[in-house]
Formats: C-alpha cells, structure tokens, sequence
C-alpha cells in the first residue's frame, strides 16, 4: 500500500473524511505511513489520520499506521488504530493494535489489540484484549 491509496470492503453511518481509507485486506507488502485500511467502520464519521483494518501481513508495520478489525459507537479520532491481529513484521512507535473497542469514542494515544505477532514491540506501542465502556 502507498500513501493516498485508500480500498475498502464496507464504509457504513458516516462520510469519509481526507486521507482515510478502508480495505478488507493488505498482503505482501509493507504498510506506509499515512495508509489505512479497514474490514468494517460502524457508528460515526472517518477523520483524518484514521485507518482500520481487519488483518495486516508480510511487511513491517509504519508509525502513523493504525489497523482494526471493528469499530463501532463511537467516533474514531486521529493518531487512534485498532486492530485484530498483526503478523510478519515489528511493530514501530507509534503503532496501536486492538480487538474491540466499544462504548465510546477512541481518544488519540489510547491503542489495544488482542495479539501482536512476528516482531518486537517498540516504544509508544500498547497491547490490550479488550476495552469497554470508557472514552
């Protein structure tokens, strides 16, 4: 994936605002900063900065790269990603990954993920399973 590129399986409940985008998936290939993609966005408005994505594989992760599998009631702020599972890479500073989130808005600096794989975790980087009912 390069920078501007943007693909997406399903945009739902909200427009799409500049430099996001969604996809199912991404293989083969190294993630650049300022893409993002996503398997489903529910429950409000895209910004800027976003990307959510189902699953990641065969390249390193960037910093400014969010990935998720679902986001939903709540709007998604910039500098957040979430993300199911990511695998074949080290994660960079600035990288969250999560499983859910549910129950309110994600603020920037708050990243979980259920799994991280195939890499060391680097600084700025915050692991979690799952995280309801808080802003």
């Amino acid at each position: 994936m390069r920078s501007g590129n943007g693909v997406a399986h399903t945009v739902k409940s909200g427009p799409m605002r500049s430099g996001d985008g969604v996809a199912h998936t991404v293989k083969s290939g190294a993630m650049r900063s300022g893409n993002g993609v996503a398997h489903t966005v529910k429950g409000g408005p895209m910004r800027s900065g976003n990307g959510v994505v189902h699953t990641a594989k065969g390249g390193p992760m960037r910093s400014g790269n969010g990935v998720a599998h679902t986001v939903k009631s709540g709007t998604l702020r910039s500098g957040n990603g979430v993300a199911h599972t990511v695998k074949s890479g080290p994660m960079r500073s600035g990288n969250v990954v999560a499983h859910t989130v549910k129950g309110g808005p994600m603020r920037s600096g708050n990243g979980v993920a259920q799994t991280v794989k195939g890499g060391p975790m680097r600084s700025g980087n915050v692991v979690a399973h799952t995280v309801k009912g808080m802003p």
